[in-house]
């Protein structure tokens, strides 16, 4: 136990510098928006480690547990979620500060943001390249106690990097600091609006897991057939040898213009296409890979031995020489 809290503590160590440039443009302008003394500046630093501290505690112990089914959630799309909150979040505090400055009511929803507590909790789920390395670590360890204990030094090791900024608060006796303070909040909570609003899309856009399969060429069920024109044979005919030679099976070879089997066209095969050829609609909805009379046949075979596809739609690759 006392080795994973000593992990977490070094890994927030290593890792703060990454931190640091994650939050500040978050926490800067958050704390330099109204009138602090550094007392209070410090204060609102605890509140932020507070929240990031509860952050940190919960997704610990979930990685923990969950182990390797974690890698299973959707990072981009709670994400893209935390990102729109903590936008919101960054234009209630103006609106707050603004307001307070002003001597004027403070709406309610406005009002949360006195506590830099909600902003700690936003930003401690933000899938920054620290986070995601604290959060593979606590998978690899397993248990949810041993993830909580990476978590919590983790936690401490960053904090560490962030107790400096509690002195922005002396910037506010500048002049206007305050009024610049409030436009680079907006401005940080237009770009994470941005982010949260691409990271949606994508989200969104992204294919139905059911409908992804992986196509694999040398896999032991994979059917292979060569089509090739006639004036290519013997190019084509060396592929077919040259796959035969890798793969377990035979490789079926058919001039174009020549009938082709319905048994192979209705059947799951991949293939090798030559790219001469003005293929018809019937191979549409085919898996193929056009290949360029002349590509070097050893390569090739190489690169797709070490390669799957994970697609979505029919493959359609070419190999041709602009490829190199």
């Amino acid at each position: 136990m006392i080795k994973a809290l000593l992990e977490g503590f070094f890994l927030g160590i290593s890792t703060g510098s990454l931190c640091l440039m994650t939050c500040s443009p978050i926490y800067l302008p958050y704390i330099m928006t109204s009138d602090r003394k550094l007392s209070k500046s410090l204060l609102a630093i605890g509140e932020i480690s507070i929240g990031r501290f509860i952050s940190y505690l919960t997704f610990g112990a979930l990685a923990g547990a969950a182990g390797a089914n974690i890698s299973g959630i959707d990072r981009n799309f709670y994400g893209a979620i935390a990102n729109i909150l903590l936008s919101i979040y960054l234009v209630l505090t103006v609106i707050r500060s603004d307001r307070a400055e002003k001597k004027c009511h403070i709406p309610r929803a406005a009002a949360i943001t006195r506590s830099g507590l909600l902003l700690g909790i936003l930003t401690g789920i933000n899938f920054c390249p620290a986070f995601l390395i604290a959060l593979s670590e606590a998978v690899n360890l397993g248990g949810a106690v041993s993830g909580i204990l990476l978590f919590l030094g983790f936690f401490f090791g960053t904090t560490l990097y962030l107790i400096p900024l509690a002195f922005a608060s002396l910037l506010t006796q500048i002049k206007k600091m305050k009024y610049i303070a409030r436009i680079l909040s907006l401005i940080v909570a237009a770009w994470f609006i941005y982010k949260g609003a691409t990271g949606l899309v994508q989200h969104f856009n992204q294919p139905d897991p059911e409908d992804i399969r992986i196509v694999d060429i040398f896999h032991p069920t994979s059917k292979l057939a060569v089509i090739s024109a006639a004036e290519n044979l013997p190019y084509f005919i060396a592929l077919r040898d040259s796959l035969a030679y890798r793969k377990q099976g035979d490789i079926e070879l058919w001039l174009w213009g020549k009938t082709i089997p319905d048994s192979i066209l209705s059947g799951q095969y991949i293939f090798f296409t030559d790219n001469t050829i003005d293929l018809d609609k019937s191979y549409t909805d085919r898996d193929k890979l056009l290949v360029q009379p002349g590509y070097d046949i050893s390569s090739m075979l190489s690169w797709l031995q070490k390669f799957t596809f994970q697609i979505s739609e029919p493959l359609n690759w070419e190999f041709a020489p602009h490829d190199h």
